[in-house]
Order: structure tokens, then sequence, then C-alpha cells
């Protein structure tokens, strides 16, 4: 959720100053800001839940398979860019923000049948 509110930031520059203009710097950091501040929260518990849920014969290829994820998001991603463009960029980062938000509400609401799943895991 924090990586699709980073993409909603980034919408407010194009509706404020136009898609044409230089706007301040600091909407790009507030941006990386945001994604990082998920990541941090998000990457050490997928970390100790992957190695806590596999096999003790697994833990590695669990991890390979947590940092593969990422891989794939971005072979995801590297399809999706080719939609920008300057004229739609204000739309592009809102659809690709609202998705992300979407997603992140949808793991929310499964998390309890999630949490049921690992058996008492923490």
């Amino acid at each position: 959720m924090f990586a699709g509110l980073s993409f909603i930031v980034m919408i407010f520059p194009a509706l404020i100053n136009g898609t044409e203009s230089l706007v301040s710097p600091l909407w790009l950091v507030f941006s990386f800001f945001l994604v990082v501040l998920g990541e941090l929260l998000l990457t050490p518990v997928g970390l100790s839940a992957s190695t806590k849920l596999a096999p003790a014969a697994f833990a590695a290829q669990m991890l390979s398979l947590w940092n593969s994820s990422n891989v794939s998001a971005q072979a995801i991603n590297a399809q999706v860019v080719r939609f920008y463009s300057v004229e739609t960029e204000a739309i592009y980062f809102g659809v690709i923000g609202g998705f992300a938000i979407l997603l992140g509400i949808i793991l929310l609401i499964i998390s309890p049948k999630l949490k049921k799943f690992m058996r008492g895991i923490n």
C-alpha cells in the first residue's frame, strides 16, 4: 500500500503544475520515502516468514523464492511502463497507485485466513 501511495503522490505535481513544467524534486524524494518505508516494513517480515514456514532443508530455496518475487514484479513493470506518456502521466500513476492500494487492501482482508494457514507461527 505504501508503494501505491508513492504513485498517488506523483499525481500531484502533474495536476498542480501541468506535465510540461519543472517541479520540486521533493515530490520524488517523498515518493521514494514512501516506497522505502513500505520496503522496510515488508522485507524483514517476509524473510522471517519464508524461513519459519519452510522445511529446514528448503530454507535457502524459500529465501530465493522470496527474492524472485521482486524479479517477477520488475518484469511486470517492464511491460507496464510502455503505457507511460507525458499526456497520460496522471492517469498512469493513478491507475498503478490505485491498483497497488487495492491489492494491499485485499491482502489485509485475507490476512486472517493466511494466519490460520501458518498454524501459530509468528
